[in-house]
């Protein structure tokens, strides 16, 4: 047999006994879609995958069934163990006033265009997003559907009302701060990775949709957060809901208050309803409210008291795909009535549940699936997704094997996405938006690039850096935060990291022999002549040292960095980081005579490398002197072809 090595035979390209090739189209309400559904057969071999480079579609709608929490209400093997997607809501009257959750429950998209939370009430704002008899006006339905909004709105509010906890606030009252500091702190620190505080700015949009925002956008936050908890979360975000993805920026209390103060700054001049209701009221309400919460199943995404042992409301999905038509329910749309054999279609079914998910309701059939604005690729996406969703797997001799380090991989791909590394750092050459806050002369002052990282540094060290990160450039203000991952998450994403590299894991450590006698004083006379020092730090800047030019600290290396990678990075650094500011010293622009910078060594290319890369494994602060010039020396000239050989 062939085997998973021949990529045509395990795609079925070259082989007549499979019959169905990995090749096809899709007809989409009429419009057709090359090579859609051909993915979603990628998901029978590669489930596990989050990002597959073949199949981006796929990949894609992976990513927005995540996103927006579809999980939450729908059984589906491989989610089902993922944290809720929205925030706890078990003490939300800590959080929060009720005019302000009743105005978000009602219409969250009216407060936050941006948002993931779906509409369960469709009907108030669109009278074609639900069924309703041809007699009616579009005012007419809105206004019916208002009317039911309010009522069950209030009811799910008072239910929160009346069930919420005490939060662990940190402080009954937070303490006083500086707003203008407090800017200057949310700018500087790391903040605005994930986070805008503009009313319509799209610039921190989910790696999964440039339709939804990754994290809340702060732009009216004073008119939904108490000052007493803004205070407490920013402190520490887990003490309040340890299952939150906003990691701990480790601020000072002065810097906490600061936040908070210019937080308390970003408000609208929206108005909220005011509760009216007396308490007996309330708790008549709640009764009603804990039978909407158990009908739409706002378990699914948020944790709320009495609901700890609720089941998901949706169907299961894990073999949706191959669902047969007759199986779907297309009510008495007009559209799939008309002409059943060609309209009714996996295909078309999925597409409107999708756009319109009470399209196919009718008297004896209520549905419940709130509302999410998919947009036609954003609906194409989780299409592709849903029909590859077929429980079925192919021979063995068609497929690779999934061992236990590849598993942590997979896991580790998720956990860089679902906490939004690529919101800081450029990935496996995706991400960085945060660098859009410096501007081309200052990128050396945004958070690094992790393309290679797997490579670069060692495993052990990551993990210890990923558990309780150290400030690798402390004249930064920009901050790695703690993740508080688990032992398990944090060898997870230095698996990652080491697979996108092609890295081994665990890691066999590459030999540094430390130099020594007439080898050793060579390299230290190269070490002085390259002026290394005068860029890179060596424990700490020198006095008037200029941070924008300082360069990682050596005494870092030892722990830190792979001693196979350095001989690379020093050969070609811009081979392995397009765009760095660190030189190359030798000329390798003629392979077979390449022009060493020194005369030590002499003049041997690889083992002037070798040399330095055994110093730096073995460097101390004692060692590393910068040189009595402040100049960087210049790489050898580029010799003419007329002048080689």
């Amino acid at each position: 047999t062939k085997g998973v090595r021949h990529r045509a035979f395990r795609h079925g390209e070259d082989d007549h006994d499979w019959n169905d090739p990995l090749t096809d189209e899709v007809t989409v309400m009429g419009k057709k879609y090359k090579g859609a559904f051909m993915q979603s057969k990628c998901n029978k071999c590669h489930a596990q995958e989050l990002t597959l480079s073949h199949a981006p579609l796929l990949s894609k709608g992976k990513k927005l069934f995540t996103d927006v929490g579809c999980w939450g209400c729908h059984p589906v093997e491989g989610y089902n163990d993922l944290a809720k997607r929205g925030p706890t809501l078990t003490n939300i009257a800590s959080k929060t006033t009720q005019g302000w959750l009743h105005t978000w429950v009602s219409y969250p998209k009216g407060w936050r265009p941006a948002t993931r939370m779906p509409n369960f009430w469709p009907g108030a704002v669109d009278a074609q997003s639900v069924p309703h008899h041809e007699s009616q006006k579009p005012d007419e339905v809105m206004a019916q559907h208002r009317k039911l909004r309010e009522q069950e709105v209030s009811a799910i509010v008072a239910y929160l009302w009346v069930n919420s906890d005490k939060a662990p606030l940190l402080a009954q009252t937070a303490p006083r701060g500086d707003a203008a500091k407090g800017k200057e702190t949310f700018d500087s620190v790391g903040c605005r990775g994930c986070h805008v505080t503009e009313k319509d700015a799209t610039a921190r949009r989910s790696e999964a949709s440039e339709e939804r925002d990754y994290a809340p956008n702060l732009w009216n936050v004073a008119d939904k957060a108490k000052p007493e908890w803004i205070y407490s979360w920013v402190k520490n975000p887990k003490a309040m809901w340890p299952e939150t993805k906003m990691p701990d920026l480790r601020l000072s209390d002065a810097e906490a208050a600061n936040v908070t103060a210019y937080l308390l700054t970003l408000k609208s001049d929206q108005k909220y309803p005011e509760q009216k209701t007396s308490a007996r009221q309330q708790q008549t309400l709640a009764a009603q409210g804990k039978e909407l919460i158990a009908k739409y199943g706002c378990f699914g995404c948020h944790n709320i008291k009495g609901f700890e042992n609720a089941q998901k409301i949706g169907t299961e999905l894990t073999e949706h795909g191959r669902k047969a038509v007759e199986l779907l329910d297309f009510g008495d749309v007009q559209y799939f009535t008309e002409d059943p054999k060609h309209h009714q279609t996996y295909a078309n079914w999925v597409w409107e549940k999708l756009h319109v998910p009470r399209v196919f309701a009718y008297e004896r059939v209520e549905t419940r699936m709130p509302q999410f604005d998919f947009t036609d690729d954003e609906a194409l996406a989780i299409l592709t997704f849903l029909k590859g969703q077929t429980g079925e797997t192919p021979p063995p001799e068609y497929r690779t094997g999934i061992n236990e380090v590849q598993a942590a991989v997979y896991k580790g791909e998720r956990l860089v996405f679902w906490n939004g590394c690529r919101n800081c750092h450029i990935v496996e050459k995706r991400g960085g938006k945060i660098r859009d806050q410096f501007n081309e002369d200052n990128q050396s002052f945004a958070p690094p690039i992790l393309t290679g990282e797997g490579w670069k540094v060692q495993p052990h060290w990551l993990f210890g850096f990923i558990k309780d990160p150290i400030p690798l450039r402390p004249w930064l203000t920009v901050r790695m935060p703690t993740f508080h991952f688990t032992d398990a998450d944090a060898t997870d994403v230095v698996h990652y990291f080491a697979a996108a590299s092609n890295k081994s894991f665990p890691y066999l450590t590459a030999e540094a022999p430390q130099p020594e006698g007439e080898r050793l004083r060579q390299t230290e006379a190269l070490f002085k002549e390259l002026q290394c020092v005068n860029c890179h730090v060596v424990g700490q800047l020198r006095p008037n040292q200029d941070p924008a030019s300082a360069a990682p600290n050596f005494l870092l290396a030892k722990e830190r960095l792979r001693p196979d990678w350095i001989p690379v990075w020093l050969k070609n650094p811009q081979a392995l980081m397009d765009g760095t500011r660190m030189p190359s010293f030798w000329d390798f622009s003629d392979e077979a005579h390449p022009v060493s910078p020194s005369k030590l060594f002499n003049g041997d290319w690889k083992a002037q490398i070798d040399a330095l890369r055994d110093y730096l494994m073995h460097l101390d602060s004692k060692s590393a002197q910068p040189a009595k010039t402040a100049a960087t020396p210049r790489p050898p000239k580029r010799r003419s072809a007329a002048k080689r050989g």
